[in-house]
């Protein structure tokens, strides 16, 4: 799914058959200001789901559990508790756009 920029926003893979969902991808790109990085087409983050929880976060060249994630300096930047279209892989888009 992606947003009128193009950029994209939720990702996954549908089984027809089974109607089974996996490689579940959130994607989050952020100010350049904020989150640096060399080119705003890629996401600063991004969130991998197991069932409808988080699995891993991905950020940069290195994946976070969790736990990690909520343990690092990025939650200086991304305050976790106020990203709460985050926390699980449904729904799949934000609904405060």
């Amino acid at each position: 799914m992606y947003n009128k920029n193009g950029d994209l926003l939720a990702s996954c893979i549908k089984d027809l058959i089974t109607n089974e969902i996996e490689e579940k991808r959130k994607y989050f790109y952020g100010d350049l200001n904020v989150f640096k990085r060399l080119d705003y087409k890629y996401p600063y983050y991004t969130f991998n789901y197991e069932d409808n929880g988080i699995d891993t976060i991905f950020v940069h060249d290195e994946d976070y559990s969790l736990n990690e994630f909520l343990a690092s300096d990025e939650m200086s930047i991304f305050p976790w508790n106020d990203r709460a279209y985050y926390h699980k892989f449904e729904p799949e888009l934000p609904t405060d756009v």
